[in-house]
């Protein structure tokens, strides 16, 4: 009993208690836990089965006996609350965990199943459908058992419980009570404390099933779930030891994406399927296997430039996806050339490709695509109200004096060409100009001189050529 204050205070602290928040809760005075802490005084022996309930721990943990004890009773209990589950013995699985909350009420396994428990409690629902059935239901009846003893165990498993999967657990219960109570905000609410990838899980089973809602929920839990599954299946695949093994799980990929995009409306997956022929290219290359070798190559290439050529925007049409949009601008990438040309690197550089290289069929293939190799990924798209020179964005609310300015423009376009962007004037911005801001274009046309003298080597290239000559133009109109 010497130890019994380090104890007292190592629990208190554990819990993140004052001795005066201790003392209220326990109802003594603070000077009452000093002492205990001390080792001053002792409890009365009515308070240890209190303190033991309070901690979390057995009078005999309190004491100071090992720990081992509880936690091989408490898997023990736990071990037997799955076991009458998996026998569907569902009444008896309730009494039973009924049982293990009121000896272990604060341990949070054991709060868990509990909480579970009460929430199908087979008592409540075996009358509920019977009252159904007769049609002696109500309109108003609670359709949520023992609702506010869960609403405070599973805010209490929030507030004190460290365990991530077991507060996972809470927040799912906690969603699914307001839900069915009809407060669809609060359980957003909570829906929004999850893991984004959890989070689409939980929303979908808050909606009513066959709902607008509901769909849009499952049709986006496809397209991220099959996501992930689709990199999994590719990650065996270029794992596989064997090179037929390779080829026959790639071939799986692909009728994968295929499966979830029926329509063809493969959006990214174009990108994923680039990559996937050209996969399977090499190792039918490797299976000295050309014809197929070639056909891969050209579907491989056809899709990177499918990938290349996407709109900003692809609103999917496939059933299983239908309305789930897919935006490029919110892809990251870590290289600025586009897909197409990124393959023909990969091909050119690939030892898979080395015994066909100088074979005419694949010198055509390349040939073919080397047209729609870009050094930039920068897709068309609607206008912004903004005019481009040299790959140079620059506002169309400049001021007459900046536009004029040769340090100015020198600096802009210093700055965009850099980048290595194609210069382009965009032609359908003027358009949407109001009169007033004409008056840019107007000194801008004055000015057209300086930029060939700034820039003679870009003055010959067609582009450019091509942007002044049309600028000059609509200023004369």
């Amino acid at each position: 009993m010497k130890n019994f204050g380090n104890r007292i205070k190592a629990l208190r602290r554990k819990m993140n208690l004052t001795q005066e928040e201790l003392a209220e809760r326990l109802n003594v005075s603070f000077q009452t836990i000093s002492k205990w802490e001390t080792n001053a005084s002792l409890p009365d022996v009515t308070m240890f089965p209190l303190l033991a309930n309070f901690f979390n721990v057995t009078t005999d943990e309190l004491l100071g006996i090992d720990l081992a004890k509880k936690q091989a009773k408490i898997d023990e209990i736990i071990e037997e609350y799955n076991h009458l589950s998996n026998l569907g013995k569902e009444k008896e699985r309730f009494d039973f965990i009924c049982q293990a909350y009121r000896a272990y009420p604060n341990d949070y396994r054991i709060l868990e199943k509990y909480t579970w428990a009460l929430y199908y409690d087979p008592y409540f629902w075996e009358e509920y459908w019977k009252k159904e059935e007769n049609g002696e239901l109500p309109e108003n009846y609670e359709k949520v058992p023992h609702k506010e003893e869960l609403l405070v165990i599973c805010k209490r498993i929030l507030n004190e419980c460290l365990d991530e999967q077991i507060r996972y657990q809470s927040i799912s219960l906690l969603s699914g009570i307001y839900g069915n109570i009809g407060n669809e905000e609060k359980a957003l609410e909570y829906i929004k404390l999850l893991p984004f990838e959890l989070q689409g899980e939980e929303k979908e089973q808050l909606y009513e099933r066959g709902s607008e809602n509901w769909w849009e929920c499952v049709r986006g839990n496809i397209y991220d779930i099959s996501e992930n599954f689709y990199v999994k299946i590719r990650n065996c695949g270029l794992h596989a030891e064997i090179n037929k093994d390779a080829i026959r799980i790639l071939n799986k990929a692909i009728d994968f994406i295929k499966l979830i995009y029926d329509e063809g409306d493969y959006g990214f997956s174009h990108y994923h399927l680039a990559e996937l022929y050209l996969w399977l290219a090499g190792r039918y290359c490797c299976e000295k296997d050309y014809e197929s070798c070639a056909k891969n190559l050209e579907l491989g290439l056809s899709h990177a430039k499918a990938y290349d050529e996407l709109p900003k925007t692809t609103i999917h049409s496939s059933y299983l996806v239908k309305n789930v949009k897919f935006e490029t601008a919110k892809v990251y990438s870590g290289f600025e050339c586009n897909e197409v040309k990124r393959e023909l690197n990969y091909i050119q550089k690939d030892e898979w490709f080395d015994n066909v290289r100088n074979e005419q069929w694949f010198k055509d293939i390349i040939e073919k695509y080397k047209p729609f190799a870009k050094d930039t990924k920068e897709r068309q798209g609607k206008d912004r109200g903004r005019w481009c020179v040299l790959g140079s964005i620059l506002p169309i609310k400049y001021s007459a004096k900046n536009i004029i300015r040769k340090k100015n423009i020198k600096k802009e376009v210093d700055s965009r060409h850099r980048r290595g962007f194609c210069p382009r004037l965009a032609k359908t911005s003027f358009r949407r100009l109001r009169a007033k801001e004409r008056t840019t274009f107007a000194f801008a046309k004055a000015n057209t001189n300086m930029l060939r003298r700034l820039y003679p080597s870009h003055a010959k290239r067609t582009p450019l050529r091509m942007s002044l000559a049309w600028l000059n133009g609509m200023c004369e109109n």
